[in-house]
């Protein structure tokens, strides 16, 4: 999933695309694209039902 989001955000999954002018190029910037991948994630863990918790502690698969 992280592969096909940078290609989204890099231009890479785009189609016919590719047109030199300048209205069609990003003038998103780096922080700008990290930004929108957040949105990106917290809209599809959102999304997600029943809802997922985010955990940064060792799990076992005996604790659910």
């Amino acid at each position: 999933m992280t592969a096909v989001l940078a290609m989204v955000l890099a231009g890479c999954g785009t189609t016919g695309s590719t047109s030199s002018n300048k209205e069609s190029r990003s003038t998103m910037n780096l922080q700008e694209a990290a930004d929108r991948a957040d949105d990106i994630l917290d809209e599809t863990f959102a999304a997600i039902k029943p809802p997922v918790q985010w955990t940064h502690r060792y799990s076992m698969p005996g604790d659910c």
